[in-house]
């Protein structure tokens, strides 16, 4: 009876709604979602098997002598409903969900939303460690692109907007020992794209850094951790 709909046989489950469906059909006798107990008179939602506990009988309703018989709207008769034989051919009424309510994104306070990430820019000056404890203070962490498109997402957005705190910045990556290969630091995955500004060419335990003062912006650089930079934080989008 329910097989050719893509939600339910509508169940009716409150008084109002018979109310507010009487107008969806224009055609006499639709089938709607609520069916027998064997023999008992009793009736309930197929779908959820819940008991009927509002209803809208027409007179002498239910009254059909058969077993396991169905719900069906009498369009002739203001919707009242008449208890069928489950094999009659009638049309029918469905129900799905609503589509849910579209979610909207956006930053934590103290963040600002460019693409889908959410950044701050600090405006003390810390060196690396202390860059990190004050992003970690703010619910977030050093900047890390996980992506190219970010990287560039950021930089175009920057360049044209740049913070007020215009000057080196610290981000996530930090090098492997003396090697000039750098990491992530909350993943320890490797930086796999690079922007730099030159190449790196300081020595061992350095930290990334973005250069926003020089032409173009937001080019790499690397520096001795203990050098005091404004950090660049980042922490993840949240529903608003």
């Amino acid at each position: 009876m329910n097989s050719m709909c893509l939600g339910f046989l509508v169940a009716l489950t409150v008084v109002a709604t018979i109310d507010g469906a009487l107008d969806l059909s224009s055609n006499a006798g639709p089938w709607i979602g609520g069916v027998e107990v064997g023999s008992s008179g009793e009736f309930v939602w197929r779908s959820t098997n819940a008991s009927i506990l509002g209803d809208n009988w027409a007179d002498n309703e239910p009254n059909s002598p058969t077993s396991g018989d169905a719900i069906a709207m009498d369009c002739e008769n203001e919707f009242k409903w008449r208890d069928l034989e489950r094999t009659t051919d009638l049309p029918f009424m469905c129900e799905a969900d609503a589509n849910p309510p579209p979610v909207t994104w956006g930053c934590p306070e103290g963040f600002q939303m460019v693409g889908r990430g959410c950044y701050h820019f600090g405006t003390e000056q810390l060196n690396f460690d202390n860059s990190r404890t004050y992003c970690h203070g703010l619910g977030g962490k050093l900047l890390e692109f996980e992506t190219a498109d970010e990287m560039f997402t950021f930089n175009d957005y920057f360049t044209e907007n740049p913070p007020s705190s215009c000057s080196g910045h610290w981000i996530g990556g930090e090098e492997r020992g003396n090697s000039q290969q750098f990491q992530w630091i909350s993943s320890a995955r490797p930086v796999l794209f690079y922007n730099w500004l030159d190449y790196p060419n300081s020595d061992s335990d350095q930290g990334l850094a973005l250069e926003c003062p020089r032409s173009p912006k937001w080019k790499w650089n690397d520096f001795p951790k203990s050098r005091t930079y404004n950090p660049i934080c980042e922490t993840d989008l949240i529903e608003i």
